[in-house]
């Protein structure tokens, strides 16, 4: 079974995002479960009222405080109670774009011995053109890449939901 978490807390600096952000995430794991061999459940965590009223079908809430984003995760998973072999994925609305496909690669990875994956995008490590302070130069390094976190998806096996916030676990 594959437990798709979708997290929410209420914004100070930007009150109703999650009402705005919400139906891209919804509507990109709808097309994600089609595709998907396994079963897959999905909960929404936090305070309901951070969401639109209408949920798909058979989506669960998991109410929290919202205090603390890493405790929340954790409280979810003992609710939820997931067995050895489950897969939990973590998907934050606050990433609204997102690639076909990433859900299958994140539980594939998790189903393929490593006990947490978190998704990556290649930027481009230096600025367009690095000037030399010496003499006013500039040089162009347009293959030099580095891998950024991205929020796209966060997944672990059960029991591992603290290594997701752990870049030394990574």
């Amino acid at each position: 079974m594959i437990h798709v978490l979708i997290t929410v807390k209420e914004s100070s600096r930007f009150p109703g995002k999650n009402h705005r952000l919400a139906p891209y995430t919804i509507l990109w794991l709808l097309n994600e479960i089609a595709y998907m061999p396994d079963p897959v459940r999905v909960y929404t965590v936090g305070k309901r009222s951070e969401l639109p009223l209408r949920l798909p079908e058979g989506w669960q809430h998991i109410p929290t405080e919202c205090g603390n984003h890493k405790e929340d995760v954790e409280y979810a998973e003992q609710q939820i109670n997931p067995q050895p072999g489950d897969v939990m994925v973590l998907t934050q609305v606050t990433q609204p774009l997102r690639e076909h496909g990433v859900l299958e690669r994140g539980v594939r990875c998790i189903r393929t011995g490593h006990h947490c994956c978190v998704t990556a995008t290649e930027c481009p490590e230096d600025e367009w053109r690095n000037v030399n302070p010496l003499d006013g130069t500039w040089e162009q390094k347009r293959n030099a890449t580095r891998l950024v976190a991205d929020g796209q998806l966060y997944a672990w096996a059960p029991g591992h939901a603290p290594d997701i916030f752990n870049p030394q676990t990574q």
